[in-house]
């Protein structure tokens, strides 16, 4: 008989189905700031990006964009960049060094998007240390958002914040 002490077989079906939570994308809007940019996300890297997530374990990924030409409030999203972690059901630990490649070059750094089980209604402390620590990478944090991707019942949740000098003192 077959024993084992993880849920490993229920969480792979869970996991399978999240891309279908897509289709029905959630958009927080309700605080926004009028002097800070708006941020677009392709669909197509949403999906792509909650395909490898776990509804238990926080995936992160750091995202580059750029500002088009006729619209300088507007950051669209180009790429996201994947970088070994180790996540776990309250945070993710990510590299102290960023990514470079030369793929990247002409795209500015935008952010990090991560997954989360459940929406917060407030944005946790690691969030909060894994945005300062985006300063030590010589990016410009004024200029960065932290972008969640909340797995709520039958859809995704998107949420963004950025953190100003007070918050990261």
């Amino acid at each position: 008989m077959f024993s084992s002490r993880a849920d490993w077989r229920s969480r792979a079906v869970g996991a399978a189905n999240l891309p279908l939570r897509t289709s029905n994308i959630y958009v927080d809007n309700e605080n926004t700031d009028d002097d800070f940019p708006t941020f677009v996300m392709p669909k197509n890297l949403l999906s792509k990006f909650v395909r490898i997530a776990d509804l238990r374990t926080q995936v992160a990924a750091y995202i580059f964009g750029c500002t088009p030409g006729d619209n300088a409030d507007v950051r669209e999203v180009k790429a996201m960049v994947l970088v070994p972690q180790m996540g776990s059901h309250s945070g993710v630990a990510m590299p102290s060094m960023a990514p470079n490649h030369e793929h990247l070059n002409g795209l500015v750094p935008l952010g990090v998007l991560h997954t989360q089980p459940q929406e917060v209604l407030q944005v946790p402390p690691q969030d909060l240390v894994a945005h300062a620590r985006m300063g030590d990478y010589g990016w410009d944090c004024d200029k960065l958002i932290t972008m969640t991707c909340s797995f709520t019942p039958g859809s995704c949740s998107l949420s963004a914040h950025r953190v100003n000098q007070e918050g990261r003192e």
